[in-house]
């Protein structure tokens, strides 16, 4: 016999009894294998732990020795609404585990904590052990035990340090009025969203959904009952995070429609509290009204809104906090006891808590008054607040909506308001007459808000500014001298830009102007273009006359409103002394100049200050760091400086460009 063959046919035999060996071994019930076990050393409970990391002044805690903990989980992440983490209670405590990896730990498992390797530590406030490894960490000692939910209610959880990662019940709550139709999360974009869970007190916590959980996409249950959640805290924001959608009953009856009984009160009320001197809404009043302006579009602060009531009275609300109050909602508010107040001339009511608002429904919005601008001006209180109609009103090309644009339709000029934040703020004004509707609001004169550019109704072209009444930069000046906060309506003044945007020594939405009675520096809402050697026409009717650290300016300065008429003119600067020059600022601010024999000290380059003396005195010569000839060297000898004379809490001399400097 082949030896090869001979050889295998033995090895063959010897695997086939194996076969019939370990079949007969084969069993159907397999033995559980023993648990891990891990080294125990010092053992703490989950409380000594909390107390430990206060005692160390709420500093992290590193894990190099046996340490043990014993405990239950509550929650884990199965359901999508954790990631790589876990909440452990035992029966002094909980606290929050963050895993390594997901899975390994399951609600109802109780375990063996060995924290050597972790780290005691708080994210946000929220106390947890991290680095925890399952495979390393934690020993199973038995699944599918049951923790009681602890029973309590809203203050408690917001006010009870110690129920930080309980397992907890509330019973008689009710998700808010104004989360009603929503879903828990944004499953489709898996976005995390906040709801507001409260009770028929008011009291309310937050209710925190991952977009990655099970039931992200679920509706918000409209009832009222019972509510079990895990307390987290980020922040200063105490949350709730649900576990199992069936330990969400929310099926009973809601609770009383909220301010039934209360007393209602209406706008015209409230105004005339305000008008007697009185500070405060008398307690236990509600108003009820419907939402004029627009959160979708954002052109107003994020706390506040407007509202008309069925008397077609307008008045602005200020909450604590951002709400989530839309345009045509039919709003209620609880408002006994709190402030009112005129905010820069606007009355509001304010610090309202974002919980003392309640939709009730969707409203009707009323229609706009049409008006004019003169009448609004003459009669702002009839309009306060309210939405109006304005028709044939010409708005300049003003570059982009972003901050105040003057507009008018020949009877008064008022400012048209744009937050910067606003949805259209950045979108190009198309200057021209328009039929427009807006809310009519109040910041130290009378001004307008759009609620979105479909406010707005395009008529015609315009060309702004070829009718208006040109005065001096001299009347301007004293103007302002003799107490006007604005330039007058229907005024244009006409002068060449003398500040060098190129050469960057002013800021790029800052220029200064000059005409042959004076000077005046110029703030534009935005980033200007105008050249050194410009002529313009500027319209100035309305807008802001103002000091900034001493510098008189015209202030949020419209774009559009700078017509320009010429290029390459000049402007012959005014010889002087420095001593006449400080002596005489009123006729000097913003006017250029040439100081003959003056010296230049305090560096070697123009970048910031320095000292300039002509023997009869010393001003301040500024140059910003923005400036291309700010590392430019000083001369050493005395030269013929010219520059525009300026003010920031003294006086100082601005260079334009180099060629300013003739040694």
């Amino acid at each position: 016999m082949n030896h090869k063959f001979h050889k295998a046919y033995k090895v063959f035999g010897f695997l086939l009894a194996a076969a019939f060996l370990w079949n007969a071994c084969v069993k159907n019930d397999f033995d559980t294998p023993d648990p891990m076990v891990l080294p125990v050393g010092e053992v703490h409970t989950l409380a000594e732990l909390r107390q430990m990391f206060a005692a160390n002044n709420n500093q992290p805690i590193k894990f190099t020795e046996d340490v043990s903990v014993y405990g239950v989980i509550t929650m884990d992440g199965s359901s999508g609404n954790i990631y790589r983490g876990a909440y452990m209670q035992d029966g002094t405590a909980a606290i929050n585990l963050r895993i390594m990896s997901p899975g390994g730990l399951y609600q109802g498992d109780s375990i063996h904590l060995n924290l050597k390797g972790t780290l005691l530590s708080a994210y946000e406030n929220m106390l947890q052990i991290d680095s925890v490894h399952t495979g390393k960490n934690v020993a199973k000692l038995a699944t599918k035990v049951e923790v009681e939910p602890l029973t309590t209610n809203i203050n408690n959880l917001l006010s009870d340090a110690s129920l930080q990662a309980r397992l907890i019940r509330l019973e008689g709550v009710e998700f808010h009025q104004n989360e009603l139709g929503k879903t828990y999360a944004d499953g489709e974009n898996l976005i995390t969203q906040n709801r507001i869970l409260r009770d028929c007190d008011g009291n309310e916590i937050l209710v925190r959904t991952s977009g990655f959980a099970s039931f992200a996409d679920y509706n918000i249950p409209e009832g009222n009952g019972s509510f079990v959640a895990v307390l987290a805290h980020f922040r200063d924001d105490k949350q709730l995070y649900i576990r199992d959608i069936e330990e969400v009953q929310l099926d009973g009856d809601r609770c009383p429609t909220p301010g039934e009984d209360m007393e209602s009160i209406s706008i015209a009320e409230i105004r005339q509290l305000q008008a007697q001197g009185t500070n405060n809404i008398p307690p236990n009043r509600r108003l009820d009204g419907v939402i004029i302006s627009d959160r979708e579009h954002e052109n107003h602060p994020g706390q506040n809104l407007f509202i008309m009531d069925e008397n077609g009275d307008g008045l602005a609300l200020r909450f604590a906090s951002f709400h989530n109050f839309d345009l045509g909602d039919q709003l209620r508010v609880l408002v006994g006891s709190l402030p009112i107040s005129r905010f820069n001339g606007l009355l509001q009511v304010e610090s309202i808590p974002l919980g003392n608002g309640y939709v009730m429904g969707e409203g009707t919005l009323p229609e706009p008054t049409t008006t004019t601008l003169g009448n609004l001006v003459q009669n702002f209180s009839q309009y306060e607040s309210t939405l109006i109609r304005l028709e044939n009103v010409t708005i300049p090309p003003a570059g982009s909506f972003n901050g105040n644009i003057t507009i008018t339709d020949g009877t008064a000029e008022v400012i048209m308001r744009t937050y910067a934040w606003a949805s259209f703020a950045n979108t190009p004004v198309s200057g021209g007459i328009y039929n427009m509707v807006a809310i009519a609001s109040y910041y130290n004169g009378a001004q307008l808000q759009l609620r979105s550019l479909s406010d707005l109704e395009f008529l015609e072209e315009y060309d702004p500014g070829s009718d208006d009444e040109t005065i001096s930069i001299a009347q301007l000046r004293q103007l302002f001298n003799d107490g006007a906060s604005a330039a007058p309506a229907g005024a244009a003044i006409e002068g060449i830009i003398t500040s060098d945007k190129d050469n960057g020594n002013h800021h790029e939405r800052n220029a200064v102007i000059q005409d042959e009675s004076g000077g005046i520096a110029l703030r534009f809402t935005a980033n200007h273009d105008l050249n050194m050697g410009d002529k313009v026409r500027i319209h100035v009717g309305t807008v802001e006359l103002s000091q900034f650290n001493g510098l008189l300016q015209l202030n949020n300065l419209p774009n559009g409103n700078a017509s320009l008429l010429a290029t390459g003119q000049s402007v012959e600067p005014v010889v002087t002394t420095i001593d006449n020059l400080l002596n005489n600022m009123n006729t000097f601010e913003s006017i250029v100049v040439t100081i003959e024999n003056a010296t230049i000290s305090g560096g070697s380059n123009f970048q910031g200050e320095r000292t300039v003396n002509d023997g009869t005195g010393s001003i301040m010569l500024f140059t910003r760091n923005q400036a291309s000839f700010a590392s430019s060297s000083v001369p050493s000898q005395a030269v013929k400086l010219t520059g525009i004379v300026a003010v920031f809490n003294n006086p100082q001399i601005l260079m334009r460009n180099l060629n300013d400097i003739e040694e």
